[in-house]
Formats: structure tokens, C-alpha cells, sequence
């Protein structure tokens, strides 16, 4: 792929991600299915632990399952996230691209790329809060 850097309309960068997307789809289908694997699998664990006659048991562990899933989910999206961010740029200048070296190369990174997704949703919902086309402003910066 060229690596012309120079302004690119809405429909040229469009065209050019879905082009990119398209053309290593197993590389991205990847990066964001096997991580998601652990969160079905975790949540598929959960459904183990339900018996048929406890009730107060099952909210119980629901609860508590549901709050592990939500912060295995969002560490999830952020290694993932990040991990396509650096497949992208790989692939984009001519570089081997795989699924375990992308995640390699945003190990230890994925606090940072957590904390950002948190405060941009914090900001969102204050924005949404506060009036919408702030938020949808925010939103879209």
C-alpha cells in the first residue's frame, strides 16, 4: 500500500480502511475474536455456578460475575483497540503484522489506552449531561 502521507477525503479514507480491513481480515478478525474468547469463557463459567433452587445464590453470583466480566471486558477492548492501532500502522508501511505481536507491542501500555477510554466516556457523559451537542462534540473529537 502507498504510503503517501497527504489529506484525504471523508470518501478516500473510507475507501482505503475498508480496503485495508478487507484485505487482512483474518489479521483483525483476530486481534479482536480470541480476546473475547476469555470473556465468553468467563461468562459461560458463570452460568456453571447457577444452581436451579438457590435464588439468592444465583444473584449472588451473577453479581459477582458480572462485575469480573465488565472489567475483563474493558481491558479486553483496550488491548484490542490498541493492539489494531499497531496492526494497522504495520500493515499500512509494509511490516509483518501478526495477532501475538501486536499484543506484544501494547502490553504494557494498556493502562494508559484504559484510563483514556474511561476519561473520554466521562467526558461524553458529562457532556451528555450537561447538553447533547456537547457531548455529541465530544464525542466526535
Amino acid at each position: 500500500m502507498a504510503t503517501a502521507l497527504r489529506p484525504l477525503s471523508t470518501g478516500e479514507l473510507l475507501d482505503r480502511t475498508f480496503s485495508l480491513y478487507r484485505s487482512h481480515f483474518a489479521l483483525f478478525l483476530g486481534i479482536f475474536a480470541l480476546p473475547y474468547l476469555c470473556v465468553l469463557a468467563l461468562q459461560c463459567l458463570a452460568l456453571a455456578f447457577q444452581t436451579p433452587g438457590a435464588q439468592l445464590r444465583n444473584v449472588l453470583t451473577t453479581a459477582v460475575f458480572s462485575i469480573v466480566v465488565g472489567l475483563l471486558s474493558l481491558v479486553v477492548a483496550a488491548a484490542s483497540q490498541a493492539a489494531t492501532v499497531v496492526a494497522v500502522s504495520n500493515v499500512y508501511l509494509d511490516r509483518p503484522a501478526g495477532v501475538m505481536d501486536s499484543f506484544s507491542k501494547v502490553k504494557n501500555q494498556i493502562a494508559g489506552v484504559i484510563g483514556l477510554s474511561l476519561s473520554i466516556g466521562f467526558l461524553v457523559g458529562l457532556g451528555f449531561i450537561a447538553l447533547i451537542v456537547p457531548g455529541i462534540l465530544l464525542m466526535i473529537r
